[in-house]
């Protein structure tokens, strides 16, 4: 189901890898920042 992501394009395959491994850095990065976040409001609390 993930190759389906870009069709349009010559190969699905590899271009289908590359989007589905910054996606996943995507989300680590939010999740890493989301912690930092709460830490530092609890010490301001």
């Amino acid at each position: 189901m993930k190759y389906k992501v870009c069709v349009g394009e010559g190969k699905p395959e590899q271009t289908g890898g590359r989007r589905t491994r910054h996606k996943k850095q995507r989300t680590l990065r939010k999740q890493k920042r989301s912690t930092r976040t709460k830490r530092k409001q609890n010490k301001r609390k």
